[in-house]
């Protein structure tokens, strides 16, 4: 990473990383216990500074004018949404115990997931910048975006909604947990 000279930037791809990293290792590991709360909250610091740092970064791909930001910008406050409701969702299951709040957290912050998974293989395969791509062109670029991104997010989408959203959301949770 020696090519990146913007603090925000630089900012941005450590903690998409760690947040890429850390999220995979929640979605393996038992829900519900201090080490799923420790790496959670570390999820949600890290994506908080990926969103918030990216805004600090001109665009170079489809920028909105002289404005300094640009399409993927949009992309990182919908990341914030997700994350802001899904962090919603979990105190509303633990004032209320509701499961319903609690599949709503899982939802949410799949999606979250989703999407920074969906902005890693987006850098990883089709930015130029990296020279690990086989795109020349701009149509070919966003052909390639648009093929990459509509079929992990189909995927994505559908494991999440008849996996995730379909029975007791504590069943990933240890015992202890699930008949608190």
């Amino acid at each position: 990473m020696a090519f990146i000279t913007n603090p925000f930037l630089l900012t941005h791809v450590v903690t998409a990383m760690l947040s890429l990293a850390i999220g995979g290792i929640l979605f393996l590991k038992p829900k519900g216990t201090g080490h799923h709360r420790l790496l959670g909250i570390s999820y949600f610091a890290l994506m908080l500074a990926t969103n918030i740092s990216v805004v600090f970064v001109t665009a170079r791909v489809a920028p909105f004018g002289n404005s300094g930001l640009g399409i993927f910008h949009i992309f990182a406050v919908i990341s914030l949404f997700s994350l802001f409701w899904g962090s919603v969702a979990l105190v509303r299951w633990h004032r209320s115990r509701n499961p319903a709040a609690l599949q709503s957290h899982q939802i949410y912050l799949a999606f979250s997931y989703l999407g920074l998974v969906m902005a890693f293989a987006s850098e990883v395969l089709v930015n130029r910048d990296l020279g690990m791509t086989w795109v020349s062109s701009w149509a070919e670029f966003w052909g390639a975006m648009a093929v990459i991104n509509i079929s992990l997010y189909a995927a994505g989408s559908w494991l999440i909604l008849t996996r995730l959203a379909k029975g007791d959301p504590l069943r990933f949770a240890p015992a202890n947990v699930a008949s608190a």
